[in-house]
């Protein structure tokens, strides 16, 4: 079991474009392998919070299906800054792929923003003008992404994580999102603490016990890098912490054993119950 601090550097929009690389959890990673790691999460920063020019999507849910025996929740689209007036593509980009895939190649938008087929597609499911529902795998912790291009240029980024993994405590809370399947890289985030604040990070799996001190930055937060695996065990459950002075927020996640489905994108006839995400 590792984890490093998580220092924010500087990724070229090219990166969205690449896939997702894991180093063994039970192997000391390289400088240049964890370099890597780094990078990885620092897209998973840009999907969360994207740069202000791009529409951030957000995420209505609706009903749950099951697909090959898993279950995944539904949920239409809003991308509130782009033009009706154009055509997009909506692509998913699953967590290990290469690169996005092309879900729907030609998506608008009405004047609230929820994303639709082309009015001229007559192959789009559920028919020419419907509403865009994506299914997405209701795994713990793990988002599924979705970027919307104009012309192969991205215009619009976000993701939904259907089951957050989290833990409060007072004001505080810590929160597992899961980066790789069989959650092989997982980042750790806590916020609520004062800012300056010294922090004491646990993770713990079986009999093996990590602790390191930090210090909770200008708002009060606080990440890092967690890779959860045991040697001699190929799956089990880590519980995270984060302690200040006034408060100990803690979750715990389940590693290994289990390989999630990618996003499935489909279009509705009708728009999912809005529950906002």
């Amino acid at each position: 079991m590792l984890h490093f601090p998580l220092m924010r550097i500087c990724v070229a929009i090219i990166l969205l474009f690449c896939g997702v690389g894991v180093v063994a959890a039970q192997d000391q990673p390289t400088a240049e392998q964890q370099e890597f790691l780094k990078k990885q999460v620092n897209i998973e920063l840009t999907f969360q919070n994207p740069p202000e020019k791009w529409s951030r999507l957000s995420f209505n849910r609706g009903d749950s299906v099951v697909d090959s025996g898993q279950t995944k929740i539904r949920y239409s689209i809003n991308a509130p800054k782009l033009d009706p007036t154009k055509k997009y593509s909506l692509m998913p980009w699953p967590l290990g792929a290469k690169s996005p895939q092309v879900g729907l190649p030609a998506v608008e938008v009405d004047a609230n923003g929820l994303l639709h087929c082309a009015k001229d597609r007559t192959d789009c499911p559920g028919g020419a003008g419907a509403a865009v529902a994506v299914a997405v795998p209701d795994v713990p912790g793990m988002p599924t992404r979705f970027i919307i291009t104009e012309d192969k240029t991205p215009v619009a980024m976000g993701e939904v994580i259907p089951t957050p993994i989290k833990g409060t405590d007072q004001a505080c809370t810590i929160e597992v999102t899961i980066l790789a399947p069989s959650a092989a890289l997982t980042v750790i985030s806590a916020q609520g603490f004062t800012p300056g604040e010294a922090l004491k990070f646990t993770s713990t799996s079986y009999d093996d016990k990590v602790e390191n001190s930090y210090t909770a930055n200008e708002k009060g937060e606080f990440q890092t890098i967690d890779l959860p695996g045991v040697k001699g065990h190929d799956d089990g459950m880590s519980t995270v912490t984060v302690q200040g002075a006034k408060c100990k927020p803690s979750a715990q996640f389940h590693w290994g054993a289990q390989t999630p489905a990618a996003a499935t994108p489909a279009a509705a006839p009708t728009s999912p119950k809005p529950t906002p995400q």
